[in-house]
């Protein structure tokens, strides 16, 4: 069964967003997942691109950008339907949930601090919870 992990964070800002989220892909690719990320739009894609070599020094994350390899590790896209069939974990940094939430084992939802983002997060954990979902909520 799939669960949604809501991330609260407290600065409002995307930058500290994306840094977040780059933080959490590591720890999850060093459990051994297979990861995908679905970027809400092409800039967001390419800075988490860049983002994935240079967040931390010393950090490595193998990734590609569009792939539908099963041997990368960690995918990034703009579509969180179709992503390599082995990945069992969804980072979900678009506007809305994936249309079939079902595909991963876990999906993690990283939220900004500010009103729009907050508003936005509701919306997405009130779809889940229609779906009957297991949703935990995470404050940072």
């Amino acid at each position: 069964m799939t669960q949604v992990d809501f991330y609260l964070l407290s600065q409002d800002n995307e930058t500290a967003r994306l840094q977040f989220s780059c933080r959490l892909v590591e720890k999850i690719y060093k459990k051994g997942h297979r990861l995908h990320i679905c970027a809400e739009n092409q800039q967001q894609l390419n800075q988490l691109d860049d983002l994935l070599w240079t967040f931390r020094q010393g950090s490595f994350v193998p990734h590609e950008k569009n792939t539908y390899d099963e041997q990368v590790p960690v995918s990034l896209s703009m579509d969180a339907a179709n992503p390599p069939k082995n990945h069992d974990i969804l980072l979900n940094l678009a506007p809305s949930i994936p249309q079939n939430p079902g595909l991963y084992q876990r999906i993690a939802e990283v939220v900004a601090a500010d009103e729009s983002s907050k508003a936005n997060a509701r919306q997405r954990f009130k779809a889940y919870r229609q779906q009957n979902i297991i949703i935990e909520t995470h404050t940072l």
